[in-house]
């Protein structure tokens, strides 16, 4: 094999690496059976949101997962948004929405994700 193969290889696999670190924010999630109050009422709001996202031309696919997030907060605290939910949309951005707005805040996944492991912000993952 020729070094620029095997360079080209190596680039390669570090990209699917990146890229799966990136979708990762999913498996950080909490159970369903571990969120406080009423379960099937935020999944009512987690559907009116994906149709409300997909209504205004955002990219979700019909089995993305849904995360709640009992209390977003964001710019180091800054901004309290509170209760909120949130979906992926392409391939490196999530949609944030405040539950009870129409309002649609996006992030970049990758930070989202650095932010629920290291414990920042608390996401529960609602399917």
């Amino acid at each position: 094999m020729k070094v620029s193969e095997f360079k080209k290889l190596i680039r390669e696999e570090v990209r699917k690496i990146i890229k799966e670190g990136t979708t990762m924010i999913f498996h950080y999630s909490k159970k369903s059976s571990e969120i406080d109050g009423d379960v099937k009422e935020l999944q009512n709001k987690a559907q009116a949101f994906i149709k409300m996202a997909r209504d205004k031309n955002y990219n979700i696919s019909s089995n993305d997962s849904v995360l709640y997030f009992p209390n977003f907060k964001w710019s180091g605290g800054k901004q309290i948004i509170g209760p909120s939910l949130g979906i992926k949309a392409g391939s490196e951005t999530m949609l944030i929405n405040p539950i009870g707005s129409d309002k649609i805040l996006k992030i970049n996944e990758g930070l989202l994700v650095r932010f629920v492991k290291d414990g920042r912000i608390e996401s529960y993952n609602l399917y």
